[in-house]
């Protein structure tokens, strides 16, 4: 009778060759990895969540959209790629504000201002981001300038409809973007009349450059 041995490897990323044979993956208590990759990733502790505002301090978006200005920025370090995976804007009340512009887009020159903040891992013994973040009210964080020739469009929203109930906004891509060092993932959020406060995240995964290319 014939074994099928897998190998344990949940703490580690393969890097194998182009046309070279693998080992098959398994787990820590010998199953035979089978489910999807981003459940997979959550389980080894590669996915990360950016977060912008908190329920005591919704944070403040812009009143009008504009160029180089982002209300939160993922920075990949270098030799690692960043996957954005899910993300999700609720709107707290705005009376009056209507939501203009939802934008996430990414380019090829890092941010900066803005307050830098540590993503966390969702698997809360999983190990450390070795990315960066900034998240700033009002458009606070600066990015590089829109071209059409260096930034890509990922996602946009808007509406024409006054607040009444707040609305959720999810953006869950098929075809998800793959940001290396260098780049820089950013959103955008603008209303106008009366501006309007939120709450967000923005889920990504982590991974060795190596793993990927």
């Amino acid at each position: 009778m014939t074994m099928m041995a897998g190998v344990v490897a949940q703490d580690t990323i393969g890097g194998a060759g182009e046309g070279t044979f693998a080992p098959l993956k398994a787990s820590k208590m010998g199953y035979l990895i089978v489910q999807d990759f981003y459940t997979q990733m959550a389980i080894e502790g590669r996915v990360f969540q950016i977060t912008a505002g908190t329920i005591a301090t919704p944070l403040a978006a812009d009143v009008v959209v504009t160029d180089v200005k982002a209300d939160f920025a993922l920075d990949p370090a270098t030799g690692y790629v960043c996957i954005p995976v899910f993300q999700q804007i609720a709107t707290a009340v705005g009376t009056g504000a209507t939501i203009n512009t939802l934008r996430t887009l990414s380019n090829a020159v890092a941010s900066s201002a803005g307050a830098a903040m540590v993503p966390l891992n969702i698997n809360p013994g999983g190990p450390a981001v070795v990315s960066t973040a900034r998240v700033a009210a009002a458009g606070g964080v600066t990015v590089s300038a829109e071209l059409v020739t260096t930034t890509r469009q990922h996602f946009t929203y808007g509406s024409p409809t006054a607040i009444t109930v707040p609305p959720l906004i999810d953006w869950n891509p098929r075809c998800p973007p793959t940001i290396g060092a260098g780049y820089c993932l950013f959103t955008q959020l603008a209303a106008t009349g009366a501006g309007f406060t939120y709450y967000a995240h923005l889920d990504f995964i982590e991974l060795p450059l190596t793993a990927v290319s």
